[in-house]
């Protein structure tokens, strides 16, 4: 059981930002939301949710940098939003680059403003 999880989002458009409410919203544990900005280590969660908007089909510098600096060796759970149709090839192709840039999260979740991910989080947690 995780004792103290952060949500951290980067949001442009306010959707990623909807996703990590609806996600904080869902998580009964000790918890803190944040924009990426704010977060100086991910030491002392146990848990982190890093949520990011696809822009040209990947991660951009500033969030390839934060992934590269802090997501090794932690448990995190990637979540991307994007304005893409569903089953758009290169979507898969972007979310691979942030797979990249984690060096190998534990989880990856895509989620999209459109879809309930307080619903679909309680039932994965």
């Amino acid at each position: 059981m995780f004792t103290k999880v952060l949500i951290a989002y980067m949001s442009w458009t306010g959707n990623t930002k909807k996703v990590a409410e609806a996600i904080y919203d869902a998580i009964p544990q000790a918890k803190e939301i944040k924009q990426v900005e704010d977060v100086g280590s991910l030491e002392g969660y146990d848990l982190a949710f890093l949520g990011f908007p696809i822009h040209t089909f990947g991660p951009d510098e500033k969030v390839k940098t934060f992934l590269g600096a802090h997501a090794r060796d932690r448990t995190i759970a990637l979540f991307i939003t994007h304005a893409a149709p569903e089953g758009f090839q290169p979507v898969h192709v972007g979310i691979q680059k942030f797979r990249d840039a984690a060096w190998e999260p534990i989880s990856l979740a895509l989620l999209t403003a459109k879809e309930n991910s307080a619903s679909r989080l309680r039932q994965t947690c």
